[in-house]
């Protein structure tokens, strides 16, 4: 799909009209330029991975992204500007790019690149995602698929649309969730990650937290592939049937418990 094309670009292409568009070769040392972040919060969060990239550039960055990812970039100290996404009052700059763009322009690093002030550990947890922003049928799945965990539950999204999902044999745990740094600090807090929510997964991924990526046969590029994701070494991809990988997910977990 074209990005440029796509309604949601419209915003974009209205605020940056006569803007001019970083072309990889220019120099920006000493420049400002603006990183226009879009798309949704997990290709923003995906994409940050070249912000200290650019940085090398000796340019003063200003990131234009959603407020609810403004404390965690501010956690990164990577000493940029923070623009609310939604303000269509652009600061002044000399060149714009957009965050989908950066691997255009700089070899693409594959390491763990979001960091958060340590919390305490919760032992025999599970940070759990089981309902999809962009749910496709048969992947969100109900709580009680996870009766024969013995791990503690921990919910690591603010907002639950389906009930439904709850089961009132499983014990779920939650924390106050405000942002995306409050749902980062609970990802570290836990042993592991199980999501079918991408923008969690990438979030996990970019931590470098052991991960459960439950996702459909038909998912898009950026999950192709095996079991492994190639953008994110800690996060193992199951594909189909949510009944079926939570089933194998367990297995692993078992496996792991009794190799400690």
């Amino acid at each position: 799909m074209d990005r440029k094309k796509n309604p949601h670009m419209e915003y974009y292409k209205f605020v940056y009209k006569k803007s001019n568009t970083w072309d990889g070769k220019s120099s920006l040392s000493g420049k400002t330029v603006i990183v226009y972040c879009e798309q949704g919060y997990g290709d923003i969060i995906q994409f940050l991975r070249f912000i200290p990239l650019l940085a090398k550039e000796k340019c003063h960055i200003i990131l234009h992204c959603p407020k609810s990812l403004q404390r965690l970039v501010k956690e990164q100290n990577w000493g940029v500007e923070l623009f609310d996404k939604h303000n269509p009052d652009i600061p002044k700059h000399d060149f714009h790019v957009l965050s989908m763009d950066l691997p255009l322009f700089f070899e693409i690093p594959y390491n763990s690149y979001l960091k958060v002030k340590s919390n305490t550990p919760i032992n025999n947890s599970i940070g759990v995602c089981w309902e999809s922003g962009f749910s496709k049928e048969g992947r969100d799945f109900n709580l009680k698929e996870f009766k024969d965990f013995d791990q503690k539950l921990f919910m690591i999204f603010p907002e639950i649309k389906k009930q439904e999902f709850f089961d009132d044999s499983i014990t779920v745990f939650d924390a106050e969730i405000k942002d995306f740094l409050d749902t980062a600090k609970l990802i570290n807090s836990v042993d592991v990650v199980i999501s079918v929510d991408t923008a969690v997964l990438h979030l996990a991924g970019a931590m470098g937290k052991n991960t459960y990526a439950i996702l459909p046969e038909d998912t898009d590029e950026r999950w192709a592939g095996g079991s492994k994701s190639i953008w994110y070494p800690s996060i193992r991809m199951f594909k189909g049937k949510t009944k079926n990988s939570l089933k194998s997910i367990k297995i692993l977990l078992d496996v792991k418990k009794q190799l400690n």
